[in-house]
């Protein structure tokens, strides 16, 4: 990872950010804006760390969500008769309430290595399939946050039938 590409995804992250707010032309939810940052990533992200860095000097909440320490160091609590979602990070024994994140950078996500030698490849397979439903489960109690980078619009762009389905109806042949 070049430091010119994560000069230019901090400030992609920032622009976004103060775009939203000039359009809405009210500078007021700028500190709901920030109320919390919740960054799907991964432990190598070296970009994650330069923009975790300037979130520190300015004093902006966050939350930085690995997702290959799922399930071991990382779990979820969706709790639907109280309706509280939350995420829990067992290494820092915190909650984070899905109801005090504001903006979401979803960037470079992994599936966590299974190393249970007494599951074969169908039983791995079946638990990484869990984890991923679990994973777009969060990504859906969260859809009405401020995504840097939206999560669905990056998986209909990725799947190839839905490509086809929308040339045709636009007109391609």
């Amino acid at each position: 990872v070049s430091r010119e590409s994560d000069y230019i995804d901090i400030n992609i992250f920032e622009v976004s950010i103060k775009t939203r707010i000039n359009r809405e032309e009210d500078y007021s939810n700028l500190e709901l804006l920030w109320k919390m940052i919740l960054f799907i990533t991964n432990k190598e992200d070296l970009t994650i760390d330069f923009l975790i860095n300037k979130l520190n000097r300015d004093n902006v909440n966050y939350f930085r969500l690995n997702t290959e320490d799922f399930p071991q160091n990382l779990g979820f609590n969706f709790n639907f008769k109280d309706n509280k979602f939350t995420i829990i990070d067992y290494i820092k024994n915190i909650e984070i309430n899905i109801e005090d994140i504001n903006s979401v950078y979803y960037r470079r996500p992994k599936l966590p290595e299974i190393n249970f030698k007494r599951l074969n490849k169908g039983r791995k397979k079946f638990l990484l399939d869990e984890i991923t439903y679990c994973f777009e489960g969060l990504y859906k109690l969260m859809r009405n946050k401020y995504w840097l980078n939206k999560i669905f619009a990056i998986r209909e762009a990725e799947n190839k039938m839905y490509q086809l389905q929308l040339a045709k109806e636009i007109g391609f042949r």
